[in-house]
């Protein structure tokens, strides 16, 4: 599971996050570095914050607390991007971290688990919307492949 979590996660910084900034990609060479950078540094911060889980009543409180973190902005991501066509993929990029820093606050506040996915969605929502309307379209024959949006 361990092996399958690494690189789901270099994938999704290879593609998504790095291939969103950088959209003109440099080559296949490129993203295996980064690839191998990602899972480094994930296997070095899960060896760091396993010391962490103490702080929890169990591992399950702890995974589900991380999750809870992630699990409101992506569902807005892929919600909202699969139904509307007004987000873009600067939005979602903005929508996504911003929803992280304000799970990471509301879990520094000792919020719930379950709040913070839900208050993460909102605001991953509005952002991912407001900044919709001020960033670079997708042309629209691209959308209509990913979409289901009038």
């Amino acid at each position: 599971s361990v092996d399958s979590t690494l690189n789901s996660a270099a994938t999704m910084v290879t593609r998504d996050i790095y291939g969103v900034i950088y959209p003109e990609r440099q080559s296949d060479e490129l993203d295996l570095k980064i690839g191998k950078i990602v899972t480094t540094l994930g296997l070095i911060l899960g060896m760091l914050l396993a010391p962490l889980t103490r702080e929890f009543e169990g591992i399950y409180e702890f995974v589900q607390t991380i999750l809870s973190f992630f699990q409101g902005p992506m569902f807005a991501l892929m919600f909202f991007g699969i139904l509307s066509k007004i987000p873009t993929p600067r939005s979602g990029m903005i929508a996504l971290v911003s929803g992280l820093f304000l799970s990471t606050v509301l879990n520094f506040f000792q919020w719930n688990m379950l709040y913070i996915a839900f208050s993460s969605f909102l605001f991953s929502s509005i952002q991912l919307f407001l900044f919709g309307f001020f960033t670079e379209k997708l042309d629209p024959e691209k959308l209509q492949k990913l979409t289901f949006g009038a």
